[in-house]
């Protein structure tokens, strides 16, 4: 069985590199600050452990900072074309970034289809102390209902508080998100494409009124 489950782990790798040519990974960033504050250097985090592991060889990051990028057929062709996603943002006021609420209304018309359907999914949050978890959640549920799948422990807050009290040195430390686990939440992730190539067409859709949304159906 162990023998079997490597091969197969293999073949799927094959699959991205012979036909694929990289597995894609798109990041949206949704803060207003774009690249310039912590959601920018969350980015940068991520993609130095992903440089130090030599088995994501195979992995293309591209970076959406939606607070500097208007260009919506551009955005549609990346997170088409993208194999899994991480969202990052910023709280602010019990919320998600402006220019991520832009792309989430814009992107409505996405709902159900390829560019979300059964591609795994992480978010990441910042937040200075409070706020951020239901931030997280909401999100999730969100991108869940755009037909988007959650692989296990692929949500992280991170906070300025905790980062704080990490340099405490409390025996409590473990039970804070830290950097570290970006790695699990990335090694998730990959292995989560691995599993959608092969199970992908076997997942279907609820209907889905792409038309009539922006009907008005106030009656006064």
């Amino acid at each position: 069985m162990i023998v079997f489950e490597f091969i197969r782990y293999k073949m799927y790798i094959s699959y991205f590199v012979k036909l694929k040519g990289f597995m894609k990974f798109l990041i949206i960033n949704g803060s207003i600050h774009g690249s310039q504050k912590n959601s920018g250097k969350m980015i940068e985090t991520i993609n130095h452990y992903i440089s130090l592991n030599p088995e994501y060889k195979t992995v293309q990051i591209n970076v959406i900072h939606l607070a500097d990028e208007k260009d919506y057929s551009r955005i549609e062709k990346v997170v088409l074309e993208a194999h899994a996603f991480i969202f990052i943002t910023g709280t602010y006021w019990d919320s998600w970034g402006s220019p991520l609420q832009q792309f989430l209304e814009v992107a409505t018309e996405w709902e159900g289809k390829g560019h979300f359907f059964y591609k795994p999914v992480a978010v990441i949050v910042g937040m200075h102390s409070v706020g951020g978890k239901s931030v997280l959640s909401r999100l999730l549920g969100v991108l869940n209902s755009f037909g988007a799948w959650i692989p296990p422990f692929c949500g992280i807050v991170f906070s300025m508080v905790a980062q704080e009290a990490l340099h405490s040195g409390s025996k409590y430390s473990a039970d804070l998100w830290q950097s570290k686990d970006l790695t699990v939440l990335f090694a998730n992730l990959y292995q989560a494409v691995l599993l959608t190539a092969p199970a992908k067409k076997r997942m279907t859709s609820w209907d889905i009124d792409s038309e009539n949304y922006m009907d008005i159906w106030w009656k006064g």
